[in-house]
């Protein structure tokens, strides 16, 4: 394990019970923005995945559910895709548009603790949903008891926070207005919970799980639809709405104070995402790693 805490102004700490709360109704709110930034782990995720005709594979944290519905269409009639989520707000979303494909299905509930029906799931998919365990060792011993034996998993995880400038880059500049945030362990759950093969190939080993192998991506997407007339007013408006400098205001408990603090922000973030506007949107990069195991 790493032994030291980051000292980039990112704080990773996010558990589960944000996602119950005020996040989860954030997130849905800005589902369709947030789907473009990440467009291009998806076809990663799916093509390592490789779900076939008749299978049946499990969701976790499957958000509004485009990469469920996805699943559920390559597993065709014969098979079947479950998606759960923590988020009440998300699961209706989610729902909604699986509506009208009976293979797919979200439920509410946490993969930590729900009770599957043993080794009765050929594969469990993840994007960005599995690095928010506060015990993870059991969740995962927990999800691997959902599989076939030698059933394989696939997780898409955020990487180095250093290769991550859609994060860093607005935690940098939030630092430098509030001071850097009480630094959190590696490994704490969160975003960059599994941002290195150190902290979730020892997890996933210790929950059983086998043939732990790891692929690393840059990405890059839009802050923004691309239709924006300032794009980067749109960018700043995600930024204030989702992610560390969110956070950081959000405990700020003088209105007055926290919209000051937010001017100051967004007078520094603002130049600094502007060279990256392209195609009517900021378009900032990332890295991922594409996780796959056995059970």
């Amino acid at each position: 394990m790493m032994d030291e805490a980051p000292a980039d102004g990112v704080s990773q700490t996010l558990g589960p019970n944000d996602w119950k709360g005020a996040l989860g109704q954030t997130w849905a709110a800005n589902l369709q923005a947030l789907e473009a930034q990440w467009a291009a782990t998806r076809p990663l995720g799916l093509a390592t995945l490789a779900p076939q005709p008749g299978e049946r594979i499990l969701d976790i944290g499957c958000g509004g559910a485009r990469t469920t519905r996805a699943i559920g269409e390559a597993v065709a009639a014969d098979g079947s895709v479950l998606g759960l989520d923590i988020s009440s707000e998300l699961v209706g979303v989610a729902n909604q548009g699986l509506r009208d494909l009976p293979q797919a299905s979200a439920i509410l509930a946490d993969a930590a603790l729900y009770g599957f029906d043993g080794g009765a799931w050929d594969a469990v998919f993840s994007r960005f949903g599995v690095m928010f365990f506060e015990e993870p060792v059991a969740a995962f011993r927990n999800i691997r008891s959902a599989l076939k034996r030698g059933g394989r998993a696939v997780f898409v995880v955020h990487a180095d926070r250093k290769l991550s400038p859609w994060a860093s880059l607005p935690a940098q500049i939030a630092a430098e207005v509030l001071g850097p945030p009480e630094p959190t362990p590696p490994g704490a759950a969160g975003p960059f919970g599994w941002e290195s093969p150190e902290i979730f190939a020892p997890i996933l080993e210790d929950a059983g799980f086998a043939d732990i192998a790891w692929d690393t991506h840059p990405i890059e997407g839009p802050m923004g639809s691309g239709l924006d007339p300032d794009p980067v007013t749109a960018a700043l408006l995600m930024v204030r709405n989702i992610g560390v400098v969110a956070r950081r205001l959000s405990m700020i408990e003088d209105e007055g104070a926290r919209i000051a603090t937010w001017d100051a922000i967004a007078e520094k973030l603002g130049p600094a995402l502007a060279p990256l506007v392209r195609d009517g949107a900021v378009w900032i990069g990332g890295c991922v790693h594409v996780i796959t195991a056995r059970a």
